[in-house]
């Protein structure tokens, strides 16, 4: 009598890890409209239905306190149905912020169904999390301006005269990079008056206006609420 012969089932493909694959740049920080991007490796082919979303957490500090809090926001999955390796996409949104870098969870795979080529389910655990990585930051909160100063001196009788010069600076709260022109507006009695950019520093921009024949403040020049236009500043 002939032995029979049994077929046993290969091993269920794993997971082999994940780690982030994208690149923030040398600052190791990820602005608005940046992708990060997150392989998932496996041991064998994997086939994706459904398309799974891998979460992970974005911590921000708030300005006042020692407090933290996280919020998750949800990678997409993008490419490498079929192959060994998945890859998750998430486009940084504005105010987004993670100062100590981004991390995840074991459990961070979520929805979609995961098969081998047999159509047996993949495990979806991570075998180990990313703690925070302070090589992939994220910084989408744009610069805010702190103070504004007028720092010329009018002389000893407190008057500005014809040709002389009204000088102020804008105050940022982090180092900024200036595109374009901004202006900023002043009150000079009745009216508005353009104070224009002349000097750019690492977190604070100077201003110059020339008083012209015919301005008249006798109760003193002021600066005018959301006074900055014109021009980008970022970080």
């Amino acid at each position: 009598m002939a032995a029979a012969l049994f077929a046993f089932p290969a091993g269920a493909v794993e997971i082999q890890g994940a780690e982030v694959v994208s690149n923030p740049g040398a600052d190791k920080t990820y602005a608005t409209g940046d992708a990060i991007e997150v392989a998932v490796s496996f041991d064998g082919p994997v086939y994706v239905t459904h398309s799974p979303s891998l979460t992970f957490t974005i911590t921000f500090t708030f300005q006042v306190g020692p407090q933290q809090q996280s919020e998750q926001r949800e990678m997409r999955f993008v490419d490498g149905g079929g192959t060994r390796r998945l890859l998750f996409r998430y486009r940084v949104q504005e105010d987004d912020q993670d100062t100590n870098g981004i991390s995840f969870g074991t459990g961070a795979i979520n929805g979609g169904t995961l098969t081998d080529g047999q159509g047996v389910d993949v495990p979806n655990a991570l075998p180990e999390a990313l703690s925070d990585d302070e090589n992939h930051m994220v910084d989408a909160v744009a610069p805010e301006a702190t103070a504004v100063t007028i720092v010329s001196d009018p002389g000893d009788d407190g008057i500005y005269a014809a040709r002389d010069h009204i000088d102020l600076e804008v105050s940022f709260d982090e180092e900024i990079v200036v595109s374009g022109a901004p202006e900023i507006l002043i009150s000079i009695g009745s009216l508005s008056r353009i104070a224009e950019l002349f000097e750019v520093r690492p977190a604070r921009l100077s201003f110059r206006y020339v008083v012209q024949s015919g301005d008249l403040d006798s109760d003193g020049i002021s600066v005018q609420a959301d006074a900055l236009q014109g021009g980008t500043i970022v970080d």
